[in-house]
């Protein structure tokens, strides 16, 4: 199997490459908004769009229409809103419920790892 790497440096044409999905860190407590709101920050609003939907929008505009977001703070609300925006935008959005989200980033992103295919 090949590292990400490898296809970075050998195998992608970066010009002309779009991604086949996307990642999307979601399972976070959103600390950094605490105490100013109870919302999880997927759902925050910012400019008439949650911060989920605006990740999801921008990716749509690269190309990408698949999507595994990492599930672990208020997960039934993050993801019933998800499922939400994959209905109206099109888009596919498979889950991962995080165990140990607490510890952070690198737990979400080692989750997903296993999710994700070869490609980058």
């Amino acid at each position: 199997m090949k590292s990400w790497k490898f296809y970075a440096m050998e195998s992608i044409d970066s010009a002309n490459w779009i991604p086949q999905q996307a990642v999307i860190l979601a399972a976070g407590l959103g600390s950094r908004l605490q105490p100013q709101s109870d919302i999880p920050k997927p759902l925050t609003n910012m400019l008439g769009l949650t911060l989920a939907e605006r990740v999801v929008c921008t990716l749509l505009d690269v190309g990408v229409r698949r999507f595994l977001v990492t599930l672990g703070h208020e997960a039934t609300r993050v993801r019933a809103h998800f499922s939400e925006i994959a209905r109206r935008r099109g888009v596919t959005i498979d889950f991962i419920e995080v165990e140990g989200w607490e510890r952070g980033n690198g737990a979400s992103a080692l989750a997903a790892k296993g999710r994700t295919g070869e490609a980058p």
